[in-house]
């Protein structure tokens, strides 16, 4: 149960709050809710990067390196996949045509 639901169960049982009470109790949930998601997203941005740690924005499968240490592999494009979409978007639909 969040905190808002539990002062409006309280108040149904005649506990009462002020209005600025109840603006805080909001913000803090709301507050509570937005980290929650963001660390949801930077887990998933994680688990991703370890997903796919041999790709790169412009390969989705690094083979090797030159003697020079540049990488060389197959290219987004070569997959079908727009080089122009953000880094998370192009591993997703990678990750997805490879369970296919």
């Amino acid at each position: 149960m969040d905190a808002v639901t539990a002062a409006k169960d309280l108040q149904e049982l005649g506990v009462n709050y002020a209005q600025e009470q109840l603006d805080q109790i909001k913000q803090a949930e709301e507050q509570r809710l937005r980290q929650r998601r963001m660390e949801r997203e930077a887990k998933e941005r994680k688990r991703l990067a370890e997903l796919y740690a041999d790709c790169d924005d412009r390969f989705a499968f690094i083979v090797g390196y030159t003697d020079g240490g540049a990488p060389y592999g197959v290219m987004w494009e070569e997959v079908g996949i727009d080089m122009g979409l953000p880094f998370e978007e192009k591993v997703k639909l990678y990750h997805m045509q490879m369970l296919g």
